[in-house]
């Protein structure tokens, strides 16, 4: 893999080094923990010099940025990612591969068309291909840079939120970006092993993220400790050292062709399950009671139209049981839970009708007094889940014995 260097940076040095193919890109592969296995990569430029050794991109980087001549490197060494892309969907196909675009391109570039253009020319579906950007290119916000993130999803290229904290980006803006996913900022991430204060931010970001139906990344995992800890926190998938370091083509082309599996059991998941539950129950009751309290059609109107997903199949704990929720499918408490869970939409819709038809209040609460029961009902259906899941998972021999 060679050994890591210290080159003297200059822009004539650059320039050389590009003109000779020396810029190169390793990758860190990225782990689902809905399932424990490689679900991703991200794409990290190297400068690899004649005698093999590196030069890590927080040497270069920063000087390509002031000269702008990071332009001409993005440019440049994308025809080579487009080629690694390739080899690596003939054994991976359709494995999303994510590429860091420095904030200078981003606000003086025009990226979506130059990214759109490699891609089409060689055949790679855009969804495949998914952009990072860093969160402080909010502060200040840049039109421009807004602009060119709407660009890039029209053209069906993801966008991801990088190093997110909450430090820079309000949450107007990360409500107003057409994202797919944001990544915990490494730091957050490692003082959460060590500090409850921060698991506590930690684990409230992932919250936001997930009702803003984003996916959750955790970089810096290097650590089993620190693994489990992410799996409590409902977090989508993770990276970091415990599962892999940056790898050269080839040796990602190895994992890929024969993809390890870390024992997981992300019961995080379950909690954001039964807090979507609570929501929901939540949403709905407040709708209905403004609903039946108001007989203003302005007011009604902007009750109806806070109300969550009323369909089961389509809401997020209906979601959450197409996905994570299927490892019980098969199990009575599986088949409990699925009727429970259509009955308690049914019963939302039939609360929703009756305040809008002006139903007797002992109606309305009836109807309230059912959605709960078949709520809680829900959450014991989870509880068992969770434990059994749990229990699967720790005694694993593969794991932790």
């Amino acid at each position: 893999m060679g050994t890591e260097k210290q080159a003297k940076i200059t822009l004539a040095t650059l320039r050389r080094a590009l003109a000779k193919g020396e810029f190169i890109y390793f990758y860190q592969p990225i782990i689902s923990l809905e399932s424990g296995e490689i679900c991703a990569a991200e794409a990290l430029l190297r400068w690899k010099h004649p005698d093999g050794s590196i030069t890590l991109p927080d040497a270069f980087i920063p000087f390509a940025e002031s000269t702008e001549f990071i332009l001409d490197l993005t440019r440049d060494t994308l025809p080579h990612l487009m080629a690694d892309l390739k080899q690596i969907h003939a054994i991976a196909p359709s494995t999303p591969i994510h590429f860091n675009v420095s904030s200078v391109v981003l606000k003086t570039h025009d990226l979506a068309r130059l990214l759109h253009k490699n891609l089409s020319r060689n055949g790679i579906a855009p969804g495949t291909f998914q952009v990072e950007i860093v969160e402080s290119l909010f502060m200040p916000p840049v039109p421009k840079a807004e602009e060119t993130i709407e660009a890039l999803v029209s053209k069906g290229i993801p966008v991801v939120l990088d190093d997110f904290s909450a430090g820079y980006t309000t949450l107007k803006i990360l409500s107003r970006l057409p994202l797919t996913a944001i990544k915990l900022d490494l730091n957050i991430v490692q003082q959460a092993a060590i500090s409850r204060t921060d698991f506590h931010v930690l684990r409230h970001l992932v919250s936001m993220g997930h009702q803003l139906n984003l996916k959750i990344i955790a970089e810096g995992i290097e650590t089993e400790e620190m693994y489990d800890l992410i799996l409590s926190t409902g977090a989508t998938s993770a990276q970091g050292y415990y599962f892999s370091r940056p790898l050269p083509l080839p040796d990602l082309l190895v994992m890929l062709q024969n993809p390890p599996a870390w024992p997981n059991y992300p019961f995080g998941l379950e909690y954001l399950a039964q807090i979507d539950l609570v929501d929901f129950r939540r949403d709905v009751i407040r709708a209905a009671l403004t609903i039946h309290k108001y007989s203003q059609g302005g007011i009604r109107q902007h009750a109806f139209a806070m109300l969550p997903e009323l369909d089961y199949r389509k809401n997020r704990l209906g979601q959450w049981i197409a996905g994570i929720g299927k490892k019980w499918e098969g199990t009575p408490g599986f088949e409990r839970l699925l009727q429970a869970h259509r009955k308690m939409h049914e019963t939302a819709q039939d609360l929703i009708q009756a305040a809008l038809h002006d139903e007797p209040s002992e109606t309305i609460f009836q109807f309230i007094g059912t959605l709960s029961d078949l709520s809680n009902q829900i959450v014991g259906f989870l509880d068992e889940f969770e434990l059994n899941g749990l229990v699967i998972h720790y005694k694993s021999p593969t794991s932790y014995d």
